[in-house]
Order: structure tokens, then sequence, then C-alpha cells
């Protein structure tokens, strides 16, 4: 799953980096020291919103489980979180709004909202006073979102719940029958019988 993840976020990175509105910020020496001033930025919005949601995807996908547990749709409390944390996560990358500037995400300076600790709203800090992104970008997210999702549950419902775990039972089943150790003692062979 990790290698997953890592696949998607490179992607949305390069994705990011083919499009014609993007430039890569340049930061002067002094600025890098200072993580309020340089994190807005579209390239720090693409990894919140990627691995962000990857974390929901990645418990989706784990929560298949093992053969004794109960299916992860029975799993009320999970689908609920699981189902809020999506629903509020694609409107953040959807819409350009006071709410998706919480996290400073597809915002500008006219709906930026304040810190918990400041008095004043703080502006958005880069040249362009923004970091919305076009709306044909933020679907591309999304389904790169969803896309991650399906990939995570598909590769642990069926290679590693399935296949994986078939593989270590045939192979504890030799490791077990060539133990002595496991002997039945219970049972009753032939020259007993006689």
């Amino acid at each position: 799953v990790l290698v997953i993840n890592f696949f998607f976020l490179v992607t949305a990175l390069l994705l990011l980096w083919e499009q014609d509105w993007f430039q890569c910020r340049k930061w002067e020496n002094k600025e890098v020291g200072d993580t309020l001033s340089i994190g807005d930025n579209y390239e720090t919005s693409v990894i919140f919103i990627i691995s962000g949601y990857q974390y929901m995807s990645s418990a989706a996908a784990f929560n298949f489980g093992y053969s004794f547990r109960a299916y992860w749709w029975r799993n009320y409390i999970f689908i609920f979180f699981f189902m809020l944390w999506t629903v509020l996560h694609f409107i953040s990358t959807l819409t350009a709004s006071k709410f998706s500037c919480t996290w400073r995400l597809n915002c500008d300076n006219d709906h930026v909202v304040r810190w918990v600790t400041s008095t004043e709203p703080e502006p958005i800090n880069n040249i362009y006073n923004t970091t919305v992104m076009p709306m044909s970008f933020r679907v591309v997210l999304v389904l790169l979102m969803i896309s991650n999702m399906i990939s995570n549950c598909v590769w642990d419902y069926f290679i590693v719940n399935k296949t994986l775990l078939k593989f270590r039972s045939y192979f504890d089943t030799i490791e077990d029958s060539l133990d002595p150790s496991n002997a039945n003692p219970f049972l009753i062979s032939d020259k007993q019988l006689d």
C-alpha cells in the first residue's frame, strides 16, 4: 500500500508540474526558515490533498482484515468517519471557500480566515496571493484520490487477503507436517490395534 500511495502522490505532483498555469515558487535563503511564509503554494496543496485522503483510503483497505473479522461495512463508526472525512475532503478540494481556507487550500486573500492564535486573518504568503487551482485540475485530483482508494482496496482484498494468505496457509501446512512435535498423541496406529 505504501508503494501505491507513493505512486499516486508522485503522479499528482507530476501532473501539477505539467499544468500551464503552474509556476514553481522560488524562495530566498532568508524565507526558507519561516515555515509560515513558504507553506502557501500549489505543491503543498497537492501534497495535502492527496496524502490527506490516503490516510482514509489506507484505513479502508486495511479494514478488510482476516477471515475471523466481520465485514468492514459492519463497522458503523468507521463508515461514519470515513464518509465524513471523504465529504469534507472532497468539498475542500472542489470548492474555493472559507471552509477550504481553513487549511489554506484553494484560498485567496478575499476568503482567508484567521488562525486560532491570531486576531487578524493572515494573507496568503505568495506572490499570487492565492492557492486556488483551476476546477479541471481539482477534478483530476479527486479522480486520483478515488483511484488511489480503489487500488489500495483491490491490492489488500485480492492480493494480500486472498492470494498471499493462501500461500501462507499452504506453507504452514507443509511446515506442520514436517514438525514431529505436531504429532497427535491420540491417534492410534495400526500396530496398536493388533
